[in-house]
């Protein structure tokens, strides 16, 4: 009895081990164009700096939820945009570039195309995108995992992800 109870709190505790650890699978930036050529899953970018504390604390527990981890895995291709990115990035049929707006600041143009809501570009922001690169969801500031997995769970049931559809 002792020696199945051990048992079963041992493969309980693999359990919540391996589902902790599954990994958010992240796209490249430089990629975008790939990723919306993919008509069966949305592109999620999550727009960021280091120096935004609300950023790494999404980072480290928005985007650390399993249960938010597996719906994105499953049913979407998520990239992590930091908007001061230094390379030079295609998005359709354009390149976009670094811009500087001062003495070591700036932002990534495609970062403001992408993550401009009400006029301005703030951090964290997140925008969902589908195959035709139409906006389906963009929302600025802290997102809790609850609120972003139902927001996912209803573009996912959505029949509207591909243009045309």
């Amino acid at each position: 009895m002792n020696l199945r109870w051990l048992i079963g709190l041992l493969m309980l505790s693999l359990g919540v081990c391996n589902q902790a650890s599954a990994q958010l699978q992240l796209k490249d930036i430089v990629g975008i164009n790939n990723c919306l050529k993919n008509r069966e899953k949305p592109l999620v970018v999550f727009i960021y700096t280091d120096w935004c504390k609300y950023c790494q604390l999404m980072k480290k527990t928005t985007f650390k939820d399993p249960d938010l981890v597996k719906a994105l895995n499953e049913n979407f291709q998520m990239i992590f945009f930091n908007a001061e990115e230094k390379r030079e990035v295609k998005f359709g049929s354009r390149t976009y570039k670094y811009i500087p707006h001062g003495l070591n600041t700036g932002f990534h143009s495609l970062a403001e195309l992408i993550g401009e809501i009400d006029g301005g570009l703030s951090f964290p922001s997140i925008c969902v995108l589908d195959a035709g690169s139409e906006v389906l969801f963009q929302e600025k500031g802290f997102i809790e995992p609850a609120y972003l997995l139902k927001v996912l769970k209803a573009i996912s049931s959505s029949k509207r992800l591909v243009p045309g559809s």
